[in-house]
This record gives structure tokens, C-alpha cells and sequence, in this order.
């Protein structure tokens, strides 16, 4: 199936949004692309009152195939410890000197309990305030430096770290509400414009392993990958398939020529042999787009109808479970698996 369809749409899902590239196989499906693409450019620039950016790169084209890559960004994307950064700067330099006074006055004690000891700490450690936030290691190295800088411990009393821990809980869900606002804006945005497409083949990497990586790298967490793709699944009209491919060399390699990509920064590529750059972005979205599938999400033919009976033993016609009609739907990585809301 996946040979037959003339348009393939590869999705790279990164922390701070979306590469984006239609590959076709022949001159008139580039035709229809490029006119598709060029006819919605006022549509998704209208992303930009939402903070929300658009670039367009030139096409990469080769013997096989014709990609037409853009990629989708957040224009002032700030990481949760980032964003909460400034509120909590203000708030320990309003609070040093009760702070300070506390740290003074309130010492380790020594309690004798039978023939032992206990050490016994008054308040609350910087350690017990980071556990509540969504990234703790990040958080716990932020307070650290606001503290160190204003020349304070790394212990608050109670009442202080309650309200450290409200405001820090308080501002990451305003920040999470926002990202997965804007998440949700960028992709719902490419599913329309892939709804305008008779046939088509979606493909995304498939990332189920990423979870583990979560304790090397704070920021890969951030990737919402199965919200995305559970987006994705339920965005696109009927005649659109979905499916997973390797990940393997999506942002390593050349479309092209395929030798290795060296890097500059986290988003500049470049290639010795063709002697081009590349966007990380953009050249995963390429590659991705050319890979072959590797499990299926959705395909058109699984919306056909099948005959269930009811108590009184007639026959009625319903939609089968692996129907994609609604994003909920149940089926491979389906409604909550996805992370859905």
C-alpha cells in the first residue's frame, strides 16, 4: 500500500516544534503539492500571532524523489526552569532577609531519644522543594544558584518552602499549558493542509523508547512525541494513512548523497559532500519522509463497518474499533496510551 501512494509526509517531532516535508515520486504530484503548499502559505503564517513561526527551505530534490521541507518553531521557546527563572529571581531577593534571620535563629538540634541520638534539621531542604516541579534536577540546580548568589543555605522553614513550592508548581502548569497549546496549534495547522491531499502517507518516528532517556537528558523530555502523534492520528482525513518508521540517522544523514552530516550547534547541519547545510529539523522531516514504514497506525481500510448483534438478535452496522473518526479512538497507541488528554 505504502507504494502506491504518490505523496509522502514526513513529521520530525522536536522539543521546540515540528520539521515538516512532502516527498513526491512524480512530476504531477509535485505539481499538486507545490500548488497545495504555496496556496496555504497566508494560512500557516497566521501562526504567527501566536508566537509561532514558519520557514520554508529550498526543495531537495534527487534521481528518486522531489521533498518540499519547512519546519514549524516556537519563536521565544524557554524551557520550564527558564521560564519560572525571573519570578523566583524576585522572590528570593524580596525574602533574603527573612530568609537570612530564619537561618540565624533556627540551628540543628540534638534530641536524645533512649540511648541514641537524633539529629534533627528544622524547615524544609532546597531538594524536597525541586521534588514537587515537573523537572527536579533543573530546578534544584536554579535554587541553588539563587541561593548561593544571595548568600543564603540551601534550607527554608516550612512556610516559606510551601509557598516556593505553590509558585513553582503554579508557574509550570501555566508553562505546560502554553507549550502544548502551541504543540497542538502547529500540528492541527499540517493536518489540515495533509487533509487537502486525496491520498497520502504520514510517517513519524517511532519513539517509544525515549521514555528511558528522560534521566540523561532533561530537555528530550519535553519532546511530545505520543501528543503529537495522537494528533496526527485523529487530524487527517479518511484517505490518509499513518505509520512509525526507524529512527535511526533521521538528523545523521544526508537525503541526498546519505553520508554523515556534521554538526554545528544543536540545530546546523552540514554536509562535506554535497557541501550543503541542513536544519535538523528539516533534513529529519526528509528522511523521514523516504523511510520505509515499519508499523501502522492507521490505514483507510480499517474504517470499513462490521455487523455487531444486538440483545433482540438483529444485526446493525457500527464502525469498527480501529475506526480513527475521533482522536480517542482505540487502537495501535490509541486514546490514553497516546497521552491523551
Amino acid at each position: 500500500m505504502e507504494g502506491i501512494m504518490r505523496t509522502h509526509v514526513g513529521i520530525d517531532v522536536n522539543v521546540k516544534g515540528l520539521g515538516v516535508a512532502f516527498t513526491c515520486y512524480d512530476y504531477g504530484t509535485f505539481t499538486e503539492v507545490y500548488r497545495l503548499l504555496d496556496e496555504h502559505r497566508d494560512y500557516l503564517a497566521g501562526l504567527g500571532r501566536y508566537g509561532i513561526a514558519v520557514e520554508y527551505y529550498p526543495m531537495v530534490y534527487t534521481s528518486r524523489f522531489v521533498s518540499l521541507p519547512f519546519r514549524l518553531y516556537i519563536r521565544e521557546f524557554k524551557y520550564p526552569w527558564d521560564y519560572i527563572e525571573p519570578i523566583l529571581r524576585i522572590w528570593v531577593r524580596a525574602h533574603r532577609r527573612g530568609i537570612r534571620n530564619w537561618q540565624r535563629i533556627y540551628r540543628p538540634k540534638f534530641k536524645r531519644m533512649g540511648r541514641r541520638v537524633k539529629h534533627i534539621v528544622p524547615g524544609r531542604s532546597i531538594d524536597y522543594i525541586a521534588g514537587w516541579s515537573i523537572e527536579p534536577r533543573e530546578t534544584r540546580r536554579l535554587l541553588k544558584k539563587l541561593f548561593r548568589s544571595s548568600g543564603l543555605k540551601y534550607r527554608v522553614g516550612d512556610e516559606i518552602a510551601e509557598e516556593l513550592v505553590f509558585i513553582i508548581r503554579e508557574y509550570e502548569a501555566e508553562w505546560l499549558e502554553r507549550y502544548k497549546l502551541a504543540v497542538k496549534l502547529m500540528t492541527s495547522k499540517v493536518c489540515h493542509v495533509i487533509s487537502h491531499l486525496e491520498e497520502a502517507v504520514v510517517k513519524l518516528e517511532e519513539l517509544r523508547g525515549i521514555e528511558e532517556k528522560y534521566r540523561e537528558c532533561t530537555k528530550v523530555g519535553r519532546m511530545r512525541w505520543r501528543y503529537v502523534t495522537w494528533l496526527v492520528c485523529g487530524g487527517v482525513s479518511s484517505g490518509i494513512s499513518v505509520g512509525l518508521v526507524n529512527p535511526r540517522g533521521t538528523s545523521s544523514k544526508c537525503p541526498i548523497c546519505r553520508s554523515q552530516l556534521r554538526t554545528y550547534g544543536w540545530e546546523k547541519k552540514y554536509c562535506p559532500m554535497c557541501r550543503r547545510e541542513w536544519n535538523r529539523d528539516t533534513v529529519a522531516g526528509v528522511n523521514i519522509s523516504v523511510k520505509p514504514v515499519i508499523e501502522w497506525l492507521r490505514r483507510p481500510e480499517w474504517r470499513t463497518p462490521m455487523k455487531v448483534k444486538t440483545r433482540g438478535g438483529a444485526r446493525m452496522k457500527r464502525h469498527s474499533r480501529n475506526s480513527w473518526d475521533t482522536p480517542g479512538a482505540i487502537g495501535p497507541l490509541g486514546g490514553h496510551e497516546l497521552g491523551a488528554p
